[in-house]
């Protein structure tokens, strides 16, 4: 972190309006996973306040470290936001009197490179270029004199915050950022295939399957090894943002020895397995090679096991005697190979799961409510939202 903060009244500032308080937080979810993130900050109990499941997410309050831990251990939310202030307003002159009062030193360093997400409806500022425009001279104003306090910018340190503003019917409503790069992003692979599936979504359709991390689990189409390697953490108990850094790591209230001793105490809480229980497949060897890497270098190679195999080919019993989750992303849209016959492909794998498969529990990805219905199983549709396709898991017994 930058050495922005001197033993001054700033540092008290901080610690009464920032650090010592209870901030209102949101955490941002794809559509039709607000319960599942709700669950998820439930068994927390970050406050006797019980979150609440909103339009877009859930909101919870907390203390900024609360913050931090939501950050680290949530698997489903997109990002997580702390509200600043909100204020109702109806004209420029009214906006510019409100943001001056706003102690940005309190969240910014003055060498902040700063974006904006603004949107706005039903008010009578709706200009959002106008109003990022006032954010911004707002802010660089009042961050001028607190210049001498930062030390000189490092090209690999830098300080990329963004701030949301969402007006509506003339109430304006700011949040930082405190996650950074999209939760999504843990921090392990660096080769994806062709419209990899988000992390996100990928620890959703596990949870829709009802794995828990202690029973099989067979990915024979594996890709990139998205389902594999979030398995693989769950498995472990590795909190998903363990391997990565966020946003409010720069901020002048961040204590680097507060997250350390929360990241070592969730770091004891870690399983180490002690035989495979994840069995990845693919027919593509270089993406099978590297899920094999990431593997051996996070030490996922002792609960993850990887082979280059096409799922017609493999058997249950090759991996394991006991029955578990098989969870399949199969091929479709630019990952379908080109004039492939989708409705056999489907007849196929079904032929396969059935006679290979009884009693083993599935989650599977299909593109459309069409497949769904020529499906000669008894499965439950969950909705599913990636890359602006509306997908369906289908999660049932085979």
């Amino acid at each position: 972190m930058l050495d922005m903060i001197s033993k001054s009244p700033l540092e008290k500032r901080l610690k009464r309006h920032v650090i010592g308080r209870t901030h209102a937080f949101f955490a941002a979810t794809a559509p039709g996973l607000e319960a599942l993130c709700f669950n998820e900050l439930a068994s927390l109990r970050l406050s006797e306040e019980a979150p609440r499941i909103v339009s877009g997410g859930v909101r919870f309050n907390g203390r900024l470290s609360d913050g931090y831990i939501a950050n680290l251990v949530l698997r489903i939310p997109n990002r997580i936001l702390m509200r600043v202030t909100e204020f109702k307003t109806t004209n420029f002159r009214q906006l510019e009197k409100k943001l001056s009062g706003v102690a940005w030193e309190l969240y910014f360093s003055p060498l902040a490179d700063i974006h904006f997400s603004i949107k706005a409806k039903h008010s009578r500022l709706f200009h959002t270029s106008a109003i990022t425009d006032c954010f911004q001279k707002s802010i660089t104003t009042r961050l001028a004199g607190y210049q001498n306090q930062a030390t000189e910018s490092r090209l690999d340190d830098m300080d990329n915050q963004r701030l949301f503003v969402r007006v509506v019917d003339d109430r304006f409503t700011i949040s930082l950022d405190t996650s950074g790069a999209l939760l999504f992003k843990r921090g392990l692979k660096t080769v994806v295939g062709k419209a990899p599936l988000r992390e996100t979504l990928a620890s959703s359709a596990l949870t829709f399957a009802g794995y828990s991390g202690t029973e099989p689990l067979i990915d024979p189409m594996c890709g990139s090894g998205t389902f594999s390697l979030e398995a693989a953490m769950i498995a472990q108990n590795i909190p998903p943002g363990f391997y990565r850094e966020f946003a409010f790591m720069k901020w002048p209230s961040f204590r680097a020895n507060q997250w350390a001793h929360i990241k070592k105490t969730y770091a004891a809480r870690i399983v180490e397995a002690k035989t495979p229980s994840i069995f990845a497949s693919d027919n593509n060897p270089k993406m099978c090679h590297a899920i094999q890497e990431v593997s051996r270098k996070y030490g996922f190679f002792r609960v993850l096991e990887v082979s280059s195999k096409n799922f017609f080919d493999l058997l249950p019993l090759d991996y394991t005697p006991q029955r578990g989750v098989i969870i399949l992303n199969p091929p479709f849209g630019m990952r379908l190979e080109p004039h492939g016959d989708k409705d056999k492909f489907y007849r196929e794998i079904i032929k396969k799961l059935k006679n290979d498969f009884k009693g083993w529990r599935i989650a599977m990805l299909v593109p459309d409510a069409k497949v769904m219905k020529k499906l000669p199983l008894q499965l439950k549709p969950y909705p599913i939202y990636h890359g602006g396709l509306n997908l369906s898991l289908l999660v049932g017994v085979i």
